[in-house]
């Protein structure tokens, strides 16, 4: 304002200011209008920049604290899941090993019976053969007795009817009506008589004597002890036979046995044999599949 209130006189009068002066001003004040405002403008967006920044960070803070959160309650859920997956599992084999340790007792338990059943079914069958062994023993005993009671009966009475005729003299009429009185028997066979009378002597056959005659001269009891006796080979006989093939039974039985034990012996063996050859093979084979060692080094 003083300016302008300089006269003109004073004005023509005052120094005039250098050129360089002038473009100093000018570029102070180009820079007043153009750096300034864009320095303000730069500060301005970079404090927008630094805001949205911080957002920006906070944003992927808080995203990847929500990503942390949420992958530890993925693990967190990997983990229970794979605890009751695991504890699934290890139920599922407790359970597989109780039915399989029910099974094994069960069968154990049935093979116990099934050994019981029949370990009582082959004493039944023992007791049994032994029951018919003493009641054929007894029965043969028993008829070995009968035989004996009634030998010994026959016996006696034909040394009766021997001792008889032998003492006193008898009188015999044959069938045919022929009679000999004061007869001497003086022997009696299976066939007939031999006998004397004071008129002479002669054999009589004993279908030629009546019933009482036979009786009484002890044919009857001759022909039974001879009957008897007959039997009593036949069984002894048979007995003999018997025994024998009993013997030859038990041989058989025993042979078998020991064919039977040779056979299981030699199937033994030949398990025995497959199961080394098997682990013989597994061996090889684990020895192949094992990685080959590195060749050695010497040191240098």
């Amino acid at each position: 304002m003083e300016e302008d209130n300089v006269s003109p006189e004073n004005q023509q009068t005052r120094p005039k200011k250098p050129i360089h002066i002038w473009v100093l001003i000018g570029i102070l004040g180009f820079s007043a209008i153009t750096v300034i405002p864009y320095n303000i403008y730069s500060y301005i967006d970079y404090k927008k920049k630094e805001a949205a920044e911080k957002i920006l960070i906070e944003q992927n803070k808080k995203v990847a604290e929500e990503k942390k959160i949420a992958e530890e309650k993925r693990k967190k859920a990997n983990a229970i899941k794979a605890a009751e997956l695991k504890k699934k599992k290890a139920e599922d084999a407790k359970k597989a090993a109780e039915e399989r340790k029910k099974k094994a007792e069960d069968a154990k338990r049935i093979a116990a019976e099934k050994k019981a059943a029949e370990a009582e079914a082959k004493k039944a069958i023992e007791d049994a053969e032994k029951k018919a062994v003493e009641e054929k023993r007894q029965a043969e005993l028993k008829e070995e007795l009968a035989y004996e009671k009634l030998r010994d009966g026959l016996k006696e009475e034909i040394k009766e009817a021997k001792e008889l005729i032998e003492k006193s003299t008898v009188t015999i009429e044959t069938v045919d009506g022929k009679i000999y009185n004061n007869a001497k028997v003086i022997s009696v066979t299976p066939k007939g008589i031999d006998i004397t009378w004071p008129a002479g002597a002669k054999f009589i056959k004993y279908r030629d004597l009546p019933g009482t005659m036979k009786k009484q001269l002890g044919y009857i009891a001759l022909i039974k002890l001879a009957e008897v006796e007959k039997i009593e080979a036949k069984r002894k006989e048979e007995k003999k036979k018997a025994a024998e093939a009993e013997k030859k039974k038990k041989a058989a039985e025993a042979a078998k046995k020991a064919a039977e034990a040779k056979k299981v012996a030699e199937a033994k063996k030949a398990a025995d044999a497959a199961k080394k050859a098997a682990e013989d093979a597994k061996k090889a084979e684990d020895a192949a599949k094992a990685p080959a060692a590195p060749p050695a080094t010497t040191a240098k």
